[in-house]
């Protein structure tokens, strides 16, 4: 056998290996994203009733925005600034509550009601980041639910609220 014969055998084997590996991994990805199990969605969605964060258990009197956050969060502390700036703004129209998982830390806006030790409601709005806002309807129903990146986030919720004036996504049910 040739040396040029040798080579293009040695050629095709490689090929040939090269793609039995190349089978048996595209076999490991299809198995592995067929027996995916789906990840139940973090957060309540528009139109749920909303659990209650209070002792009386009923729904808010007004639609209320509930923030929760957490001490030590950048993010956070500009969205409490601008919350309690937009609560100052919106003549009574909403109502605002701020939720926070440890100690509110001396926090204490002249607007926003604040609650600390607040795990058990996180956990119940099943919250998956900090800040994040849940606009809760006189209903009890859940008109938004969101992720907060930045107060002009905040802002555009809030916005939302107010433009829709009680008739939010949870009435077109």
């Amino acid at each position: 056998m040739s040396i040029y014969t040798s080579a293009l055998v040695l050629a095709w084997v490689a090929i040939a290996v090269l793609a039995f590996a190349m089978a048996g991994l595209l076999r490991q990805v299809h198995a592995l994203t067929a027996s995916r199990t789906p990840v139940p969605g973090l957060g309540l969605s528009a139109g749920e009733a909303a659990p209650s964060w209070s002792e009386s258990g009923g729904p808010p009197a007004r639609d209320t925005v509930a923030l929760f956050v957490d001490i030590g969060c950048g993010s956070c502390e500009r969205v409490l600034r601008a919350a309690d700036r937009l609560a100052a703004e919106q003549d009574g129209r909403l109502d605002f509550i701020a939720f926070f998982r440890g100690e509110a830390n001396g926090f204490s806006p002249s607007r926003l009601e604040v609650v600390a030790d607040a795990r058990s409601v996180f956990d119940r709005y099943k919250v998956p980041v900090t800040p994040f806002a849940v606009i809760v309807d006189n209903r009890g129903r859940v008109a938004e639910a969101t992720a907060l990146g930045s107060e002009s986030a905040l802002g555009d919720l809030v916005g939302k609220a107010l433009n829709t004036g009680g008739n939010h996504a949870a009435d077109n049910r």
